[in-house]
């Protein structure tokens, strides 16, 4: 092979590998979360990812009734974490019914998630 076609070659390799390098970056929503009533102006969401995270690098939003309060862990699930977040809402939700909660992990885009409201 010449020179030219090795570099070439070379450099089509490295380009190939970074897209997969920026995939494998990406902290995945693992399952289906799940949302309780704790009270009248709470719920609590419950989800599980792939990577750990830090306690403000996790924002939860219901159905633009409400955001984060406060995330903390909940120990693992296999190699996965798990994780709890309070939030505070603004309006009256009804058990039973599907809500969108939007998760914001990171840096990474957000996950938008239908999930029913349960009592405890």
């Amino acid at each position: 092979m010449t020179r030219i076609t090795t570099i070439t070659a070379s450099a089509l390799a490295v380009a190939a590998l970074a897209p997969a390098g920026a995939i494998a970056a990406h902290n995945a929503l693992r399952g289906a979360p799940q949302m309780y009533r704790v009270d009248d102006d709470t719920v609590q969401v419950r989800f599980v990812t792939d990577r750990k995270v830090g306690r403000n690098d996790v924002k939860v939003a219901v159905s633009d009734a409400g955001s984060t309060r406060t995330v903390r862990s909940d120990g693992r699930h296999g190699d996965d974490h798990r994780y709890v977040a309070r939030v505070k809402v603004d309006r009256d939700l009804r058990v039973g019914t599907k809500y969108t909660v939007r998760f914001t992990i990171g840096d990474d885009s957000s996950i938008s998630r239908k999930v029913v409201l349960r009592t405890r």
